[in-house]
């Protein structure tokens, strides 16, 4: 069972395992938090990078016995993924796969369990190819 910090931490250790690991990512920086705590944090000279966003959305109260309430919370994983205009398509393709490799059909050993992934090509930000791919995931906390 995990707590909104347990599940944060779970959700942001996967991803920094998966994009440290050998290969093309692991040279690339990545960055957490919203689009304005990762101003200043990106690099003057780099070409591609990624920054993970971490909602909580829901909270609903899923059983209740024995003095013990178990709540069923959601919310969502971002993974924002800047990369060149141009030959940049093949790189975002190999960032995307990480970011699918590590979500699908995985859940962490707290019991975060990931769920529907979309990915969105939403055009040029900054003179960068910005996709943004959105994971569901939920997990239980007993209170």
């Amino acid at each position: 069972m995990a707590t909104f910090t347990v599940a944060r931490d779970d959700i942001a250790a996967t991803m920094k395992t998966a994009w440290e690991a050998p290969g093309v990512s692991s040279t690339l920086p990545l960055i957490y938090g919203d689009k304005e705590e990762a101003e200043g944090q990106i690099p003057d000279d780099a070409t591609a990078w990624g920054r993970l966003e971490i909602k909580f959305s829901t909270s609903r109260q899923a059983g209740h016995g024995d003095g013990v309430k178990r709540w069923n919370r959601t919310g969502f994983v971002f993974m924002n993924l800047y990369t060149e205009p141009g030959d940049g398509n093949e790189l975002k393709d190999q960032l995307i796969k990480i970011v699918l490799d590590t979500f699908e059909g995985t859940s962490t050993t707290n019991g975060v369990l990931f769920e529907e992934i979309v990915i969105d090509n939403k055009g040029i930000d900054s003179d960068m190819r910005w996709t943004r791919i959105s994971v569901a995931f939920e997990f239980d906390e007993v209170k």
